[in-house]
């Protein structure tokens, strides 16, 4: 293996990590909301969590899409196929 495709490796698996963490923060914002028992300060905080743990995983999502692709396209190169 070449140096960038380990790299590559190494990159797609902590953003799969990254992927994981912004799922939990998504929970854990729902949890926020459905617990605020009326207490609007509650539910906004969990609201704006979850927006932004939304975002954060599309974001994720994204950078995971665009390695996997220079991840085949490098692995195509290299191997000649």
């Amino acid at each position: 293996k070449t140096p960038g495709v380990v790299i590559a490796g190494i990159v797609q698996t902590v953003l799969g990590f990254l992927g994981v963490v912004g799922v939990i923060m998504m929970m854990y914002a729902g949890f926020l909301w459905l617990t605020a028992g009326g207490e609007e300060e509650k539910a906004k905080q969990g609201r704006t969590l979850l927006f932004q743990a939304l975002i954060g995983t599309i974001i994720v999502l994204a950078a995971y899409t665009i390695v996997f692709f220079i991840l085949q396209e490098l692995t195509k190169a290299v191997t000649g196929t």
